[in-house]
C-alpha cells in the first residue's frame, strides 16, 4: 500500500471528465490505466489514500501481481527492486531502527523520480509506510535528492548540483568558474553568475539580488550578510556572540540580554457565565421520542442522533434542550 501511495503522489491528478476522455479507448483495469498514463482521477486518488477503501487494497494487490511478489508473505527490502520496474521509480528506504538513516538508495539511478518509504521494525516484523513529504519528515524546508541531506535555507547547502552563490538546485560544477568583483564570490559558470546578479522578489514584495545580499572577505574567505555586517566594519577573525549579538574580535565576558516587551496600560477581566434552557421546543403535534433503539446504539448508553429524532416531524430541534454550559464570554475594559 505504501508504494501505491508514493506512486500516486507522482501522478497528475485530473477531473473525472478529463480522465474519461483520456481512457476512452482503454480496456484495462483501473490500476493498469493509472500505471499506463501516470495520471489519476481525483476520486481514485482520494480513495487509495484512504487505506480502508477497496481501491487501495486492489491497487496494492495489482502491483504485487505485476511485480511477481506474493501477497501471502510479508514484503521485505529485497522485493523493492521488482516494484521499481513496475512503477518506474527509484524507491529509497529509511530505517527507524537505525535512527532514520537510509538503508537503500539504489545504484547509479539518477534519471528516475525518487520516492521514499519508512521501514518500521518491531519484534522481528517490518512495516513500510509512505513518506509523502520528505522535507516534512526531516522537519526542514528543503531536501536534496542528490546527496540525501535536509536543509532549511537555499544558501546553506552546497553539493554537486546545489549552489550557495546563486541559490539554485540545478547548478553543476564546471571548469569555467569565475569570480564576481562586487561580492568576491566564485560562481560555478556564466549561468551561475547571471543568476546571482538577477533581481529577485521576496514574498513581501522586496527586491534583492544574491550578489547584493552577501559578500566574501578576500583575506579570511568568510561569507557575511551585508545588512548584518557591512564590509567596511568587518575584521578578520571576529565572531558573533550569541548572547549580546555583537561581533567580537576575541573572547569576552557577556550576559544574557533582557527581552524588550511592549507594555500596555489596558487591563483585562475574564469571566464566564453558565446558562440552562428550560423551554420545551417541540413541533405542532408534540414531541414523540423513539421507544426503540437501532442496531448501532442498542448496546450503548446514549442513543444515536437518528434515534433521538422526533417521530412526528423528524427534526432534531424537536426535543427538550439539555443544559448548555461552558459558554464563555471575554471582555476587556475600555
Amino acid at each position: 500500500m505504501a508504494i501505491s501511495v508514493c506512486f500516486l503522489k507522482t501522478c497528475r491528478v485530473v477531473s473525472p471528465r478529463e480522465w474519461k476522455t483520456l481512457t476512452s479507448d482503454d480496456t484495462e483495469c483501473m490500476t493498469d490505466k493509472v500505471l499506463k498514463h501516470r495520471t489519476t482521477p481525483k476520486w481514485f486518488y482520494n480513495h487509495v489514500l484512504d487505506k480502508g477503501r477497496k481501491e487501495c487494497i486492489n491497487f496494492a494487490k495489482r502491483l504485487c501481481a505485476l511485480a511477481d511478489v506474493s501477497t501471502e508473505k510479508q514484503c521485505n527490502i529485497n522485493d523493492i527492486e521488482r516494484f521499481e520496474k513496475v512503477v518506474d521509480l527509484q524507491i529509497l528506504v529509511i530505517s527507524s531502527k537505525l535512527g532514520n538513516k537510509f538503508i537503500r538508495v539504489g545504484e547509479g539511478e539518477t534519471d528516475r523520480k525518487k520516492v521514499f518509504l519508512y521501514l518500521i521494525e518491531e519484534n522481528g516484523c517490518g512495516h513500510f509506510a509512505a513518506i509523502v513529504s520528505i522535507s516534512g519528515f526531516f522537519c526542514c524546508s528543503y531536501f536534496c535528492t542528490d546527496c540525501l541531506k535536509p536543509y532549511s535555507a537555499k544558501d546553506q547547502h552546497s553539493c554537486q548540483t546545489h549552489c550557495t552563490v546563486c541559490c539554485s538546485s540545478d547548478c553543476v560544477l564546471t571548469g569555467n568558474s569565475l569570480s564576481c568583483r562586487a561580492c568576491n564570490r566564485t560562481c560555478r559558470s556564466i549561468a551561475c553568475f547571471q543568476r546571482h546578479i538577477e533581481e529577485k522578489i521576496t514574498k513581501k514584495g522586496v527586491s534583492y539580488t544574491d550578489c547584493g545580499k552577501k559578500y566574501e572577505c578576500k583575506t579570511c574567505r568568510k561569507v557575511l550578510v551585508r545588512e548584518e555586517r557591512p564590509s567596511e566594519l568587518h575584521q578578520c577573525g571576529e565572531w558573533k556572540c550569541v548572547c549580546c549579538r555583537d561581533y567580537q574580535p576575541e573572547e569576552h565576558l557577556c550576559y544574557q540580554r533582557a527581552i524588550n516587551t511592549e507594555r500596555t496600560d489596558r487591563q483585562m477581566i475574564f469571566f464566564d457565565c453558565e446558562t440552562t434552557q428550560d423551554t420545551l421546543l417541540q413541533c405542532e403535534n408534540g414531541n414523540l421520542p423513539s421507544t426503540s433503539r437501532c442496531q448501532n446504539c442498542k448496546d450503548k448508553e446514549e442513543a444515536c442522533n437518528q434515534c433521538t429524532l422526533c417521530q412526528n416531524c423528524g427534526k432534531s430541534w424537536c426535543v427538550f434542550k439539555r443544559t448548555q454550559s461552558e459558554f464563555h464570554l471575554y471582555a476587556n475594559s475600555m
